[in-house]
């Protein structure tokens, strides 16, 4: 029980690509679409954000950032009828492998002869590209809804290191491959929308491959219900499931529940000496 809780609150933390919020008029992650300027949104269980402005925002989690060192950096660069992004991020999975080997949780590795001296030091780098369009247009009489995002993602490691652990556990294991200097490649495909007023709605399926030729691979869906209550904050309650292969386990199959509190506010602008309005 302790170890599928803290497996879960890994994927809550968004530390896993992190999942997106249904279109809730600033709700943008996941998506090309980017924040308001000066914008803060706050989560519990996955990267809080803050758009600098000019499409650019900054993203990490406070809670995670000690034990999983790790930013991000979302630029969006086409707002028309596609809407183009790219995020780029930095993160040293070090500290935690070497906890997750320590700390009562040594199954995750089938070979128990490693030690954390055997955990490499990995600068972890992730680069994705965001598409995204209306699939219904706004109106004089309503806004654009159904929001369709294709998601191109790359995941690097630097030094490579082929005797280092992997995490042979659904969703954990292709983005721990990168440790012995293998890339990872996903594509996916993410739908978020309005179902009324005050029930919104995220789902997407994501083929996720390690190594230029699938050899190791996954599939990974996930579906959120999401409730905005009053005027700053949301509930997100929903599921993620994955099938995919691995090195030595035979079991193939997870699924964990999705849960998630986000506040969010937007700063004034500071008025400059002389200006007026």
């Amino acid at each position: 029980m302790k170890r599928e809780l803290l497996l879960s609150l890994a994927l809550w933390l968004g530390l896993l690509g992190g999942p997106a919020l249904a279109q809730h008029p600033i709700w943008t992650i996941g998506t090309a679409l980017p924040m308001p300027e000066r914008t803060l949104r706050v989560s519990a269980f996955q990267p809080s954000a803050y758009a600098l402005g000019h499409g650019i925002e900054l993203a990490a989690h406070p809670l995670a950032f000690p034990v999983l060192p790790h930013a991000s950096l979302k630029k969006n660069w086409r707002n028309k009828d596609i809407f183009l992004a790219s995020r780029h991020a930095l993160f040293f999975p070090t500290l935690a492998l070497r906890m997750a080997l320590n700390d009562g949780f040594p199954d995750l590795m089938p070979d128990t002869s490693f030690t954390q001296a055997d955990v490499p030091a990995v600068l972890g780098i992730t680069n994705e590209f965001l598409a995204s369009t209306w699939l219904r247009k706004g109106t004089n009489c309503a806004p654009p809804n159904h929001l369709l995002t294709l998601k191109l993602g790359l995941q690097l490691g630097t030094p490579k290191d082929t005797m280092s652990p992997l995490l042979e556990r659904p969703f954990l294991f292709p983005r721990t491959a990168i440790n012995q200097g293998q890339p990872l490649w996903y594509v996916g495909l993410d739908l978020d929308g309005n179902l009324n007023t005050y029930l919104n709605y995220a789902i997407d399926l994501e083929f996720l491959s390690v190594g230029w030729k699938p050899g190791f691979w996954a599939i990974e869906h996930k579906a959120l219900l999401v409730w905005p209550i009053g005027l700053s904050s949301t509930i997100a309650l929903g599921y993620k499931v994955s099938y995919g292969t691995y090195p030595t386990r035979q079991q193939n199959f997870g699924v964990f529940p999705l849960v998630d509190f986000i506040w969010h506010t937007r700063f004034k602008a500071k008025r400059r000496a002389g200006e007026v309005g």
